[in-house]
């Protein structure tokens, strides 16, 4: 049974992507690889910052390194409709200590090719970090209008779906709000109901 990674390897992982040293990422990776006999997807995964929890690809997404984060990225397999990925599968939707990914920290700087590097890979631009914001917010709040209509052109239909979801949760609670006050005609007919079996008594 191979071991799994130790906490210098983790930081030298980490280092690389952080520092831009795409070579020193390769070398490390390959190396991993053959001593442990794990796949580069295996050895990833397990790159998670013990106090942080944060990882190679949040680091490479933060300050921008397009080259460093389609590396990570290509040693995951890319989801489809027909393939949804299974949780904790690739680095993309992995969260840290703040409920961040790394497309929080991307859309936050405003690097819109890693965004849309992320988002081909599967991460969610909808998904609230500990303090309740998602990574368009990120976008949004920092004024990185790029980034923001990216996304809203990209994910327009689960927008609009959303939307139209809680159009009709609101509707159906106006109309049982409604009904409850006998001021629709399904509320009336309880009411007058009611009245005949309190007269009946």
């Amino acid at each position: 049974m191979s071991r799994k990674i130790t906490e210098d390897e983790v930081e030298d992982l980490i280092y690389s992507a952080r520092s831009e040293d795409l070579d020193g990422l390769k070398h490390l990776l390959n190396n991993l690889c053959k001593e442990l006999g794990q796949s580069e997807a295996e050895v990833l995964l397990q790159a998670v910052d013990p106090y942080t929890q944060s990882t190679p690809l949040h680091m490479a997404c933060a300050n921008g390194f397009l080259e460093i984060t389609e590396y990570i990225l290509s040693k995951f397999p890319t989801p489809s409709p027909d393939s949804p990925l299974e949780p904790n599968t690739t680095l993309a939707t992995f969260v840290n200590d703040s409920g961040n990914t790394a497309l929080h920290w991307a859309c936050l700087n405003g690097h819109l090719k890693i965004v849309e590097k992320l988002c081909d890979a599967g991460a969610d631009p909808f998904l609230n970090n500990s303090m309740g914001q998602d990574a368009l917010f990120q976008a949004e709040n920092n004024e990185k209008l790029d980034v923001v209509d990216y996304i809203l052109t990209r994910f327009q239909d689960v927008l609009e779906a959303e939307e139209e979801e809680k159009d009709r949760a609101a509707e159906a609670a106006e109309r049982a709000e409604a009904e409850a006050n006998g001021s629709t005609p399904e509320g009336i007919s309880k009411q007058v109901k009611k009245l005949d079996i309190q007269e009946e008594a």
